[in-house]
């Protein structure tokens, strides 16, 4: 089985007319496996997910699968995926309504540590995950 990379390199060796359509049409079916992989499959929600791993799955090399990534999500490959894993905490904790051990919802969440959910939460909401669940709470007692 060849990497997609692979194949666009041997794709490309026509007319870069005929080069930039295959590439395009390779990165084309690149992001939608990774779309599948994330909303479908919610590899997200392993801790161990990777760069490598990702690239293994989609049957791509890291540097393609990064460019890609960099391309069309606009953001490095370690900021999707904790954007796909706070969006998933937070709606654990919306279901929830606050009722769920914090702990329980990193795990859940496909964190391997607090300190990296803390950090990526604070970075995407821009609030501290307890700050964000104090302000849900008053939400939901109203």
């Amino acid at each position: 089985m060849k990497f997609l990379g692979e194949q666009m390199n041997e794709n490309l060796k026509g007319s870069a007319l005929k080069g930039n359509e295959e590439r395009l049409s390779l990165e084309d079916r690149l992001y939608d496996s990774i779309l599948y992989q994330l909303e479908v499959k919610k590899v997200f929600l392993s801790p161990d997910l990777s760069l490598i791993r990702l690239s293994q799955i989609v049957g791509t090399n890291t540097t393609y699968l990064s460019n890609v990534v960099n391309r069309r999500f606009g953001m490095n490959f370690r900021m999707l995926v904790n954007k796909y894993r706070i969006a998933h905490a937070t709606r654990l904790m919306h279901e929830s309504e606050g009722k769920y051990e914090l702990g329980t919802v990193i795990r859940q969440s496909g964190f391997a540590s607090r300190s990296v959910f803390y950090d990526a939460f604070l970075r995407i909401k821009g609030v501290s995950p307890n700050r964000y669940l104090e302000q849900e709470n008053e939400r939901w007692n109203k």
